[in-house]
């Protein structure tokens, strides 16, 4: 009875043990997934508009992201460039610079078709809302969450653009198409 009474214990410290990796390894991935969205993708739009005197694929005329940033990201030769394709875990993300109704964004997608997020990749949307904003509310702040997707989707220019500002609503697996980062302005 006591070597049972031992050997459940020792079951439950490695269970524990185990739960408690994968809690450290699904947060490593959130923070990854912030530091590329947050933060790579907006460092690298700025040292374009540095270099250049405008965002990449910014149109000369107005500011707004329309054209193909690929190129004028491709143009600076940076040591480590954005990927707009991203996997963490079994979650895939595609990150392009873009537009909506004269605001310029960064968009984050589960697909180039007009797919929804699925239960996982929202807790990334949400780590990310958190991050920038008070409180995983994806109807305002700078990060929102969006069930419209793109009008345009470009992988070869890196380029997802709005023809009006999309409806803001929760984030919800199997009905959220889009995540939109208002990185270039405050709101």
């Amino acid at each position: 009875m006591i070597e049972l009474a031992i050997v459940l214990v020792i079951v439950g410290i490695i269970l524990a043990a185990v739960l408690k990796g994968e809690d450290v390894i699904r947060g490593a991935r959130h923070k990854n997934f912030i530091n590329e969205v947050g933060r790579n993708f907006p460092t690298t739009a700025f040292m374009v508009l540095d270099w250049q005197g405008r965002l990449p694929g910014a149109n000369k005329d107005n500011g707004l992201i329309t054209l193909n940033p690929k190129t004028d990201i491709g143009m600076m030769q940076l040591a480590h460039s954005p990927d707009p394709v991203k996997q963490y875990g079994s979650s895939l993300f595609y990150i392009f610079y873009g537009n909506e109704g004269g605001k310029n964004i960064i968009v984050v997608l589960p697909d180039t078709t007009g797919g929804a997020f699925d239960k996982e990749q929202i807790t990334f949307l949400e780590a990310l809302d958190v991050a920038y904003d008070p409180s995983p509310d994806a109807t305002d702040g700078q990060v929102r969450g969006t069930v419209t997707a793109p009008a345009a989707v470009s992988t070869a220019a890196w380029l997802a653009t709005y023809t009006s500002t999309p409806a803001f609503s929760a984030y919800q697996a199997n009905t959220t198409k889009a995540m939109l980062y208002y990185f270039d302005k405050k709101l």
